[in-house]
C-alpha cells in the first residue's frame, strides 16, 4: 500500500482545518483498525508531536505497523541521538523503528556537529534500533546539500498540487541515483485544499482563486477534491509512500 498515516493529530491540536483538536483514544484506535483492515503498514510520527508517540504505544494495534519517527531539531547542539531514540522507543513500546529521520536536516548538511550525528545515525542502524535513516526537508535545495555529503535511505518531503518544487527532473534523478526512499507529506496542506472556500483562514484569502480552480477542477472531473489531491501524489512514480 502506497499510503502511510501521519499521527500529528495524536499528539497535538494541529493542522489548518482541524477544528476538534487532538483524536481521542477511543478514535485512535478506529483509525489504526481501519487502516490495518486497508493494508495500511506505515505510521508517521515524530518526538516533537507531543503525545503522538505515547498514543501509538498504547494502541493494541502499535505493533502491527512500521513506524517512522524523528529525532527533535538538536537546535546546535551536539547530538546525542542513542538517548532520543531510547525515548521514543518506550513512548512507542517497541524495541526498534523503521526508519529515523532527522526532523531538522540543518542537524546533518550545516551544524558543526554533523559528522557526528551522521556517524550516530549509522550507529542506531548497526545496533539494530533502526533499519534505515533520513532527514525530512522542506526546499529542493537541501535534498541536494544532503546527498552530496551523506548516504542517506529516506527522504521526507512536501508534495502536493499546489507545491511542486520537488517535481523536477534533476531533483527526481537525484533521488533515482541516490537510492532513496521517498515520503511525501503536506499532501492536503494540513486540509486546506479539502476545506470549503468560504470557511478558509483569511490568511489564505490572497490565494482564493487558486483554491477556486482546483474545486472547478474536481468538479470538471467529476471526482471529491480528496481524490484529486491523492491522484496528483499518486502519480509520481518517484514517490514510494
Amino acid at each position: 500500500m502506497k499510503l502511510a498515516l501521519g499521527t500529528v493529530q495524536f499528539g497535538l491540536d494541529y493542522g489548518i482545518s482541524n477544528d476538534k483538536g487532538r483524536v481521542s483514544p477511543i478514535e485512535i484506535e478506529r483509525i489504526l483498525s481501519t487502516a490495518k483492515q486497508h493494508h495500511i503498514t506505515l505510521l508517521d510520527s515524530a518526538a516533537a508531536y507531543g503525545d503522538s508517540e505515547i498514543a501509538i504505544g498504547k494502541s493494541s494495534l502499535n505493533t502491527a505497523f512500521d513506524i517512522v519517527t524523528k529525532i527533535p531539531a538538536l537546535k546546535g547542539n551536539k547530538p546525542s541521538l542513542i538517548e532520543n531514540i531510547k525515548q521514543s522507543l518506550t513512548n512507542l513500546q517497541c524495541k526498534s523503528v523503521d526508519t529515523l529521520l532527522l526532523h531538522d536536516v540543518a542537524d546533518l548538511i550545516s551544524s558543526e556537529y554533523k559528522n557526528i550525528t551522521y556517524q550516530q545515525l549509522n550507529q542506531l542502524k548497526n545496533k539494530k534500533l533502526v533499519n534505515k535513516i533520513g532527514v525530512s526537508l522542506y526546499q529542493p535545495e537541501e535534498l541536494i546539500k544532503t546527498t552530496e555529503q551523506f548516504s542517506i535511505d529516506v527522504v521526507q518531503l512536501p508534495i502536493n498540487c499546489f507545491d511542486q518544487r520537488f517535481n523536477h527532473k534533476k531533483i527526481i534523478e537525484n533521488i533515482k541515483s541516490n537510492n532513496i526512499e521517498v515520503h511525501a507529506r503536506s499532501v492536503f496542506l494540513q486540509g486546506l485544499l479539502l476545506m470549503e472556500l468560504n470557511s478558509i483562514p483569511s490568511y489564505f484569502h490572497p490565494y482564493q482563486s487558486r483554491l477556486q480552480k482546483l474545486t472547478d477542477t474536481a468538479t470538471m472531473l467529476n471526482c471529491t477534491k480528496l481524490t484529486l489531491a491523492l491522484a496528483y501524489v499518486l502519480s509520481k512514480t518517484f514517490i514510494d509512500t
